[in-house]
């Protein structure tokens, strides 16, 4: 038996091809989902831990953000995710917290601590089993009533599959 020229050489991907049928298959990093706030700073109590509402989906691949009730992330795929997270206060004289939460409890917590305000990176990849875990944001003001910017440059909130369970 004959091997045909993609056997034997594999596809040069400057050539055209003209294909029939269906192609089909999956993106290998969704569920991914990016979220920011729109319209209007959150404020955050003092000393209170307070879940960030980012209401805007930036994007969302496959509906597994809630951008308006629980403020939360829940693939419907088993799999290792990168999840992120960028907070941003400008309320001067303030400790301010992000932190990750895998149902809702605290995973991942980092503090900036800055006289004119400051932000918060953080992530880390967390196992979801697609059928009920979920990660969510929260931050925290050590000094002073203050507020979480609303713009993707200053807070956002986002993640996607690396590999399947």
């Amino acid at each position: 038996m004959a091997l045909t020229k993609v056997q034997a050489e594999g596809i040069n991907l400057a050539d055209t091809f003209a294909f029939t049928g269906t192609l089909s298959g999956t993106a290998a990093n969704t569920p991914a989902f990016i979220a920011s706030r729109t319209s209007s700073d959150q404020t955050i109590t003092a000393n209170t831990w307070t879940k960030i509402q980012f209401n805007d989906e930036i994007l969302d691949t496959d509906n597994c953000y809630d951008p308006s009730t629980n403020y939360r992330f829940t693939p419907t795929v088993a799999g290792k995710y990168y999840i992120y997270l960028n907070v941003y206060s400008s309320t001067p004289n303030t400790h301010i917290y992000g932190s990750l939460h895998l149902n809702g409890d605290y995973y991942t917590i980092g503090v900036a601590d800055g006289s004119q305000g400051g932000g918060v990176f953080l992530s880390n990849i967390f196992t979801l089993n697609g059928s009920g875990n979920y990660v969510e944001a929260y931050t925290y003001q050590g000094t002073g009533n203050g507020a979480i910017e609303d713009s993707a440059q200053y807070a956002v909130f986002g993640g996607y599959k690396l590999i399947g369970a």
